[in-house]
This record gives C-alpha cells, structure tokens and sequence, in this order.
C-alpha cells in the first residue's frame, strides 16, 4: 500500500514537473496570438479585474480579444461596468479605454453597457465624464443612447425620455451652471441618425 502511495506520488510530480517544463520551453508566445492576451488571463481579468487594472489601462486591445473567450470579454465587460456604476474612477478610465479601441461584436456589446452606465450610474458617470473631460466616455454614452433613440419605435419619445431623465438628474444632483451646460451640449451629440 505505501508502495502504490509512493508511486503515484512520483507518477503526478512526473506529470506536474513534465507540465511546468513544456511552459517554460514554450514560453507565453505559444499562448499569444499576434501580441493579444491569452485566453486565461482575460477570464481572470473578468472574475479579478483589480489585478488587471493596469495591464487593461496600458494595453486594452489585448483584452478583447474574443475568439473563443467572448463571454469572457463580455463578462469582463459587465464587471467593469458594475464597478463604474458606483464611481471608481480608475474603471471608469479603463471602461473609456476599452471602448475607445473595441471593434465588432464587443462594440456592439457596449451599446448596452454605455445605456446602463448612464441610467445607473448617472452621477457618477457625468462628473467623471465632466471633471476629466474623457472624451470616450462621454464617446461611449452619446453612441450608446443614439443607438437607443434610433432603434425605438418612437424616436420623438425616446429622445424626450432621456431628456426628461437629464433634467431629472440636474435637479436632484443640483449641478451647477457649468455641468447643466456640458449636459445640453451632451444631449445635443445623441443623433441617431449615425446608425441610418
């Protein structure tokens, strides 16, 4: 019995030790595609994404890459939304960078993400958005709801809710002149006309 314990012991450091050497030989260009990140780490991005704040910040092509990850990258999306909802800036400023460089079906996804960013998130998003002048961001929202307003059986009442949800805001968050005024020129960019 010791024997059978000691020899799959041995048989699994095999295993283990055979593993860690093929990754080293490797190296992590056999994981790479073209520079993009590996499948794993943008999984792990989605369930730690404090871990990969930087990397996302500095090289965010990297992690959208969605071959086979696509749920990840959406999952890794929806994460770094939540946590922009309730104002961290630094995931707001990785959010813009995302998108700013995103093409295909995760721009596509962002739609969705720009119109929940905006309605849960309203404060937190416009004094970002206003105090850093982060052009993808605000990017990010005019495209989001001009794609709301275009795709509404009602155009007229689409733009007139967002409109009434602006007005709301201001009132409640008693925003300045100033913040009142980015807002009008802000709501004057939604066009849905862009998607015609």
């Amino acid at each position: 019995m010791q024997m059978h314990k000691k020899t799959c012991l041995l048989l699994v450091f095999v295993l283990i030790s055979g593993n860690l050497f093929s990754q080293v030989k490797n190296g992590p260009e056999k994981h790479n595609v073209k520079g993009k990140q590996d499948n794993r780490s943008i999984c792990d991005a989605s369930r730690s994404p404090y871990l990969f704040l930087n990397k996302m910040v500095d090289s965010p092509t990297k992690f959208l890459y969605y071959s086979d990850t696509t749920n990840c990258v959406f999952k890794l999306l929806d994460t770094i939304t939540a946590l922009s909802i309730k104002g961290d800036e630094d995931f707001l400023n990785c959010l813009g960078k995302l998108f700013y460089v995103s093409d295909g079906e995760v721009a596509e996804y962002f739609e969705s993400k720009g119109s929940e960013l905006f309605y849960k998130g309203f404060k937190n998003v416009i004094n970002y958005a206003y105090a850093k002048k982060d052009v993808s961001i605000e990017r990010m929202l005019v495209y989001s709801l001009s794609m709301d307003v275009s795709v509404a059986s009602n155009r007229e009442l689409e733009k007139n809710r967002i409109h009434s949800f602006i007005k709301k805001k201001e009132r409640e968050y008693y925003f300045s002149p100033a913040k009142k005024e980015y807002l009008n020129k802000f709501e004057k960019k939604i066009d849905p006309k862009i998607f015609d």
